[in-house]
């Protein structure tokens, strides 16, 4: 078991760069942009990361206990909900289902760029909302990129791997 995880997420624990999960949920886009560190622990999955191998990955048990913890589970859904916003997509419920919407176009077109790191931010993203089984945020998330990326030819080829990570 992730000790260091479950502190950061259900206790408010800095992590080893000294930002508690409160911290990073107050960071303004520009501080979410620039900062490199902050994404693994907020998205942990079973996969070292290549830019970051200080950050702890989860482990079967420890995902297992973040499934089963209220606290943990409202705090996955507030990290996704300020990197939605981030991306400039809102969530909201229509009907029986909930969708990912545009809210910002600039903020889109900031992280749509080639070679964008954000592209690997969202496959992460994706690929923790697998493990945690949040399955309506991440299909709607991925329904939103899917749609962008019609009206974007720079966003093929990272649909891939989102693809992939939903998989």
């Amino acid at each position: 078991m992730k000790k260091s995880l479950i502190n950061f997420y259900a206790k408010n624990m800095p992590n080893i760069y000294g930002f508690n999960f409160e911290d990073i949920l107050k960071f303004d886009y520009k501080q979410l942009e620039e900062k490199h560190n902050y994404i693994q622990y907020l998205f942990p999955t079973f996969t070292r990361s290549k830019w970051n191998i200080l950050a702890p990955t989860l482990d079967e048990e420890t995902a297992a206990f973040f499934k089963k913890n209220a606290i943990i589970c409202t705090n996955v859904k507030l990290a996704f909900l300020k990197m939605l916003s981030f991306y400039g997509f809102s969530y909201e419920k229509c009907d029986n289902f909930y969708k990912c919407v545009i809210s910002d176009k600039n903020r889109i077109n900031a992280w749509t760029t080639l070679n964008n790191h954000n592209f690997k931010r969202i496959t992460r993203i994706l690929t923790f909302l697998k493990i945690m089984e949040f399955e309506d945020e991440m299909n709607a998330f991925y329904s939103a990129l899917y749609a962008l990326s019609l009206d974007k030819p720079i966003l093929k080829k990272p649909l891939l791997f989102w693809t992939n990570a939903i998989s």
